[in-house]
């Protein structure tokens, strides 16, 4: 009889009552939870289903809106459901709060309290900021400043802070719109509001009658005619006698009106200002140098077509250019012709080529090698960023203004 009474105390040891009946269920692994709850009733460490949260962005924190009860996490589950935003990885409870007018951490405060200023990039340096540059931040981003407003932002001469104090100056130094903005004469009138500058074309009254400057890209006549178009131009030296050719390379002006400007056009690669030589034509046809910068050298430029040395007859005419001026058969210093030339005369003061393998001024290095070739173009020489301010590639190498190599050091470049 006990033994009997043992074994079914035993027995419902075993089991749970289901909730809300009289029936019990097994539990084998004794942990509390029945088989029917239980993932694994035969081992005690594992219970009840956990409810796991989608976790979109697969930051470690789910959707509290998306839960599923499962025994192991699903791919792509979360074992906490607090995320505020399950679209974005770099927000969760725990997460820094940056300066982006969200709620990272998700605690509820935008960007912790902290006020977003307005940035503008600065390329002038000059303290005033580029309006279509602008960028919000809570603290200030390097090279950026706080003061917008700048019109030209490629020259530090122009901006907000600017003075005005001559009223024949047609540029706009402080941004407002009008020029000349001091009442430099203290009677309380302004500029062109002042009788003193009645006649000042500035001022398109009294004297302005006629087109005053041509390369100034102002109407100084209001006629609707600018510089060289403007017919009071025709006989200005800037303008050719006409208007043909780009006759200022600096000042950031299309002067003939085809579509290059400065050192963009080919009219000013002569110009000091666009590393030219400052001459017009190849003035040497038989020293290996490309004298007028058209990238055409000695015979090859057709300014050369009557000079003796580009001859094809004769005698060796030229002893360094590479070519067989007399059709001999013999070239430069290897025809007999040339035996007395400067440059075949190993040392005597000859001019290097550079570019026919041979030392012609006999001071041991040929070509690029020679110091005498640094600008040239077969040794990779090139033309100078010549302005550096007007917003265009004058070098044609990609980069402009003080982006430019060149402008290292030259105002208004750093």
């Amino acid at each position: 009889m006990r033994t009997t009474t043992l074994l079914l105390l035993s027995a419902f040891t075993l089991a749970c009552r289901e909730e809300g009946s009289t029936k019990f269920l097994q539990d084998v692994d004794e942990d509390g939870v029945n088989e029917n709850d239980d993932c694994d009733d035969e081992d005690p460490r594992i219970g009840a289903a956990v409810t796991y949260y989608a976790d979109a962005d697969k930051d470690g924190h789910g959707d509290p809106s998306s839960g599923d009860s499962a025994c192991t996490r699903p791919e792509g589950y979360a074992e906490v459901g607090d995320d505020c935003d399950d679209g974005n990885a770099a927000i969760f409870p725990g997460a820094d709060d940056v300066c982006d007018k969200l709620d990272n951490d998700c605690d509820g405060i935008v960007d912790n309290g902290l006020e977003s200023t307005a940035w503008y990039t600065d390329g002038d340096r000059d303290g005033y900021g580029d309006d279509a540059t602008i960028l919000y931040d809570c603290t200030q981003p390097d090279g950026l400043v706080d003061q917008g407003g700048d019109c030209n932002d490629a020259d530090a001469a122009y901006n907000p802070g600017a003075t005005e104090e001559d009223c024949e100056d047609p540029n706009d130094y402080n941004c407002d719109g009008s020029v000349g903005f001091a009442d430099n004469d203290a009677d309380g009138a302004i500029d062109c509001a002042d009788s003193d500058c009645a006649t000042d074309p500035s001022c398109g009254g009294g004297g302005g009658t006629s087109e005053t400057a041509c390369v100034d890209g102002a109407d100084n006549d209001a006629d609707g005619a600018i510089d060289c178009a403007d017919s009071d131009c025709a006989t200005d030296p800037s303008c050719g006698g006409g208007g043909s050719g780009e006759f200022i390379c600096t000042d950031g002006i299309d002067d003939e009106g085809d579509g290059l400007t400065d050192c963009s056009d080919p009219d000013c690669f002569p110009d000091v200002a666009c590393g030219g030589s400052g001459t017009s034509g190849e003035t040497a046809c038989a020293d290996g140098l490309d004298n007028d910068s058209d990238t055409l050298i000695d015979c090859s430029d057709p300014d050369c077509a009557a000079d003796v040395s580009c001859s094809s007859s004769g005698g060796e005419t030229a002893c360094v250019d590479g070519a067989d001026n007399d059709a001999d058969g013999l070239i430069d210093c290897a025809d007999p012709d040339c035996s007395a030339d400067a440059a075949c005369a190993g040392g005597s003061g000859g001019v290097e080529a550079c570019a026919d393998g041979v030392d012609n001024d006999g001071d041991g290095a040929a070509d690029c090698a020679d110091s005498d070739c640094a600008l040239d173009p077969s040794c990779g020489g090139h033309r100078i960023e010549g302005a550096c301010s007007d917003a265009f590639d004058n070098d044609g190498d990609g980069t402009t203004d003080c982006a430019d190599s060149d402008c290292a050091g030259v105002s208004p470049c750093p």
